[in-house]
């Protein structure tokens, strides 16, 4: 059964209640029935408009709770969706839209001069560029058949499964997502619907245990793989999804209270900031009373943050937890009220048949025993297929060693010596870097400057540094409130807690917001060439006799020292 089939037959109880619910204009809203009709109309319309076994379909577009809908349309008529963030530029758009070798586009209509612009330079007719007008109505100039409103108006008794063509596979791509791209250019991440099927079915299981009436918020963008999870436990009648475009933190504590929002995915600095709306006059706790499930994804939590956040729900089962995972991967580690994972873990490690974790040295691959650091390893049925367009890079992904072929997360982390194992991330490999002799693993100096009162946000990187051929860590700082810190005090900070070669010598540079993708992780390739604010400074010296002096101080002294001599 292809994986468009394997879905609509695992329909809710009540197929007229409401499953996907639009948080920002409430009286849209979609049941079961409706879903799995629009699925098959689109399904039929793009076939009719000529649409191939395999042709690869880009969206473009805010959060909507048309999105996966058309992306399951798309499955149903044997393309290939591949979503694009909406705030995409037409260099990058142009980029993905070869990657992927799209033939067809589907734009939100005020997006559609830059996509046009981008799908020329891409080779991709007109004729193949539909808006999809689900909030807003396309001009009354545009040709109304290329619509999704026009898809929409499709025979339904034409549809049949994509399981019935004699050329599907499932093996075959049916979704493509762009990973993070956090490092350089995003990567389009294929997954087939073997895999889909592997994932669907683990949504599927964990949402028979969530109590009645799961109500779910989510605001990250939708191109990402978590909005995937919630809307297949909305569509298998888990939890009724809230769809919102909101991406603040106040309002995001106003749309929990006003929907008596049961669960909800933030990213981490989203999981800093409400607390710190709240404190502010925000709000106050008593707005959270309905959560019961939280979970921060897209990056590492502090501690700290998911501790401050647990004592801020009232439930006595609502549990807070640190989800790992990547879109490549399709399974994570799992903890709850009644099975935490344990101090500084991210959770207990699943059964084999869900998916395979294990540590390797990230030189020799060589599998490394528990508690010992190293490259978390991932395989199972929900792993990605390759990487679109990049045989190169989807070849250093994997390893094969005495326990068999493993895809390299690049996280590293550890398993504990405990029976069911838990898993510990500590970091990036592909983000730590050596000063001097020694490595600097930049989340735990960035976990280090959050605790520092004043601090909003902060990102941690390294820098050519003084000596030749060496780097130096340098730190870029958000404050809570502009002009309070001192670029040494950061730096003095991290020097009495950590040791003297991970504190931000190479440069404390304040700027307005850190540039986060729509997870909430960094584009560390944004922040290059950033100009600092008043207060910024360049390199640092860590005293031995204590306190911190900056190069410019440093040269001062020595000339009025000359001067005396």
């Amino acid at each position: 059964m292809d994986y468009i089939s394997h879905k609509l037959s695992h329909q809710p109880e009540d197929i007229h209640e409401p499953i996907l619910v639009d948080a920002d204009s409430p009286t849209r809203s979609l049941t079961w029935q409706e879903y799995a009709s629009a699925v098959k109309r689109i399904a039929v319309g793009l076939k009719t408009a000529g649409l191939r076994h395999l042709d690869c379909v880009c969206l473009l577009s805010r959060n909507d709770i048309y999105y996966w809908i058309l992306g399951d349309g798309v499955a149903a008529a044997g393309g290939i969706i591949c979503p694009i963030a909406s705030f995409a530029k037409v260099d990058e758009i142009v980029r993905q839209l070869q990657t992927v070798d799209a033939k067809w586009i589907f734009v939100e209509p005020d997006l559609l001069e830059t996509t046009t612009t981008a799908a020329s330079k891409a080779g991709i007719p007109p004729s193949h560029i539909f808006l999809f007008d689900a909030q807003i109505p396309a001009p009354a100039d545009f040709n109304q058949d290329l619509t999704l409103s026009h898809l929409l108006t499709s025979d339904l008794a034409a549809w049949h499964p994509p399981s019935q063509d004699s050329t599907s596979s499932l093996q075959e791509p049916c979704v493509l997502l762009f990973s993070s791209g956090t490092t350089g250019h995003a990567k389009a991440v294929s997954l087939s619907q073997s895999a889909l099927i592997a994932r669907f079915n683990l949504h599927f299981k964990h949402g028979q245990h969530f109590p009645p009436g799961e109500r779910t918020l989510h605001y990250i963008a939708q191109q990402h793989a978590s909005s995937q999870s919630v809307h297949n436990y909305a569509t298998t009648g888990a939890a009724q999804l809230y769809i919102t475009r909101k991406q603040d933190a106040s309002s995001i504590i106003h749309l929990i209270q006003a929907y008596a929002i049961t669960r909800i995915m933030v990213h981490p600095q989203m999981l800093e900031e409400m607390p710190v709306v709240l404190r502010h006059g925000g709000g106050d706790r008593e707005m959270l009373k309905s959560l019961r499930s939280v979970a921060s994804g897209g990056g590492i939590a502090r501690p700290q943050a998911l501790k401050e956040f647990q004592d801020l729900l009232q439930d006595p089962d609502a549990h807070v937890s640190s989800a790992w995972g990547a879109t490549e991967i399709g399974f994570s580690p799992a903890s709850s009220k009644s099975q935490p994972a344990m101090e500084g873990y991210v959770g207990i490690v699943p059964p084999p048949s869900v998916g395979e974790i294990i540590i390797i040295d990230p030189e020799t691959h060589a599998p490394l025993p528990p508690p010992t650091t190293g490259e978390i390893a991932v395989r199972g049925p929900t792993l990605f297929s390759h990487y679109t367009s990049s045989p190169s890079t989807t070849s250093s992904a994997f390893i094969t060693n005495s326990l068999g072929t493993y895809f390299r997360t690049g996280d590293a982390g550890h398993l504990s010596p405990t029976s069911p194992p838990h898993l510990a991330v500590t970091g990036r490999y592909k983000a730590v870097f050596r000063v001097g002799t020694e490595d600097v693993m930049p989340e735990e100096v960035e976990s280090v400057i959050k605790q520092l009162p004043g601090v909003k946000d902060v990102v941690v990187t390294s820098t050519p540094g003084r000596r030749s051929g060496g780097l130096e860590a340098m730190a870029y700082v958000v404050e809570q409130e502009r002009g309070v810190l001192r670029a040494e005090e950061v730096v003095s900070w991290v020097a009495e807690r950590l040791a003297g070669h991970k504190a931000p010598t190479g440069g404390v540079v304040f700027v307005e917001r850190i540039p986060r993708n729509g997870v909430g992780k960094c584009v560390r390739g944004e922040l290059e060439g950033a100009v600092g604010l008043e207060g910024s400074r360049g390199f640092m010296t860590v005293r031995e006799e204590g306190g911190v002096v900056s190069v410019e101080e440093e040269k001062r002294v020595e000339e009025r020292l000359s001067r005396t001599n």
